[in-house]
């Protein structure tokens, strides 16, 4: 118990009157103090010291024993906190919360998305390509042709694929493979976890982890079916593979691999100071060979190939609806927007429709040397 009183004097010494949380894994089962001295004493120690646990009840459980090892300790009131026991059997331990400050909840503004599907684009493109972009067009001014043509674009962008408050599902998750009936047994798999929680049998016990080992073999076998047919799928297209396996869980991870030894110039080096010296002289060096094949021209000067320089001629020449519509479809395609809340793959769809107006607006900026005032 020396541990203990090293804990209490630190306390003592250092933050007595502070608000100090106390948690850590004290392998001391506060359910045996009525029977166990030097657990008894642990405790006398906290209370005689201001500290008192926060959790009260077993928090690792078997059908022969519940033992409560896990604990957080306070010195201060109990209305400034919340704790808890979560029923998760991830580990062998009922994981503990704790709420350092206990706080009304705010009312939180509902996430917005917007909502583009295949239909709504189709309604969007129908809207654009009977526009009438004469308020574009005919403004000279090219800051207010740009404003008018904004305005006229997220209005009907608006109205086809509204921005709708983001719902979520109370058992949403990110993996694909978990169907509806896995997800049913996950929900069965708690039940029985609750279940075997409140009779403590060995019989309920061993139906929980039975059906535990059975549905983790189900859903390892449907990730891996998942990430194989898609993998199959893609088979001609790397640039997709290579973004699948980074979904994968540590199948895109950046793990550092160094090997053992090196070859150079026929010998092996194993001694790590020769092989980073070997390699900053290949990096840094040039190589004699590659050097004796660069051509030496003494009478040879940048003047010849590059001219002088004429500092009074500067032209821009206008571009063409073609030029812009190749532009555009050389962008990236992200689902990530600006300030004005339009993707790239909306822009890169509806291009064709918003092409005349867009040239106009460049034309005009270059024509001004003038930038927008975005």
């Amino acid at each position: 118990m020396l541990w203990g009183y090293f804990i209490i004097d630190l306390l003592k010494a250092e933050i007595s009157n502070l608000k100090s949380p106390l948690s850590g894994n004290f392998n001391i089962d506060l359910l045996t103090a009525d029977v166990h001295v030097d657990t008894k004493l642990f405790v006398d120690l906290l209370f005689s010291s201001g500290f008192f646990p926060l959790i009260t009840r077993p928090i690792r459980i078997t059908s022969h024993c519940a033992t409560l090892i896990d604990n957080i300790y306070v010195n201060y009131a109990a209305n400034t906190y919340d704790r808890g026991i979560l029923i998760n059997d991830t580990t062998d331990h009922l994981p503990i919360v704790f709420l350092g400050l206990k706080v009304e909840k705010e009312l939180q503004k509902p996430k917005l998305r917007r909502c583009v599907t295949e239909e709504g684009i189709l309604k969007f493109k129908s809207h654009l390509s009977n526009v009438n972009w004469d308020e574009v067009l005919n403004e000279n001014d090219v800051n207010v042709a740009y404003t008018n043509f904004v305005q006229i674009f997220l209005r009907l962008f608006d109205g086809c694929c509204p921005i709708k408050p983001l719902k979520y599902s109370k058992f949403n998750c990110d993996k694909p493979w978990i169907t509806n009936g896995l997800k049913n047994a996950c929900k069965k798999k708690y039940n029985m976890y609750k279940h075997f929680l409140r009779l403590r049998t060995r019989e309920s016990e061993l139906k929980y982890k039975n059906y535990r080992n059975k549905l983790t073999t189900v859903l390892r076998q449907a990730e891996n079916d998942y990430y194989s047919f898609k993998l199959e799928s893609l088979r001609s297209d790397i640039k997709g593979t290579w973004k699948v396996l980074r979904e994968i869980p540590n199948g895109g991870g950046e793990t550092q691999f160094y090997p053992k030894e090196f070859k150079s110039e026929g010998r092996v080096i194993t001694n790590i100071t020769d092989i980073v010296n070997g390699f900053n002289n290949f990096l840094s060096v040039p190589s004699p060979k590659l050097a004796g094949q660069i051509p030496q021209r003494e009478d040879d000067s940048y003047q010849k190939y590059m001219p002088d320089t004429s500092v009074h001629s500067f032209f821009l020449s206008p571009v063409a609806p073609d030029e812009v519509l190749n532009e555009v479809k050389k962008f990236k395609s992200k689902k990530s927007y600006g300030y004005d809340n339009v993707d790239m793959n909306v822009l890169k769809g509806v291009i064709d429709h918003i092409v005349e107006p867009i040239t106009h607006i460049c034309n005009r900026s270059s024509k001004l040397v003038f930038f927008l005032m975005i």
